[in-house]
């Protein structure tokens, strides 16, 4: 596989548009951009309260870890609501309740201020 485009010799290589390095195509067959190909882990609902601190250890918090990580949700929820066979008008409104809801709690900390300058409730 190649390793990418690389910017500035050899010092930064971003490897846009690549495969992540952990697929095999011998092995994992044709490419879901939904899907982890690293080693499986423990599923977060399987894991007991005494071992979460060592689940946690075990996750990566690199910013391009956590892009790629929304990156496969994007995709998952893309390919289940919008590229369905058939379908709905579920995906829009679940886009559409979330900007609300985001709306709502962006603008809530305004509202509460004036609130206490209400006389009457």
């Amino acid at each position: 596989m190649s390793k990418g485009p690389k910017f500035f010799g050899n010092h930064m290589n971003l490897g846009l548009g690549n495969f992540p390095a952990e697929y095999n195509p011998k092995v994992h067959g044709p490419y879901y951009p939904w899907k982890w190909y690293g080693a499986p882990d423990k599923a977060f609902r399987d894991v007991k309260v005494g071992e979460l601190a060592q689940w946690l250890g075990r996750r990566n918090y690199h910013p391009f870890a956590l892009t790629r990580a929304f990156g496969r949700g994007l995709a998952k929820w893309r390919y289940n609501w919008l590229s369905a066979k058939q379908p709905s008008m579920a995906g829009f409104l679940q886009v559409v309740i979330g900007f609300c809801v985001f709306s709502y709690a962006q603008f809530l900390p305004e509202t509460r201020k004036s609130h206490r300058h209400y006389k009457y409730h």
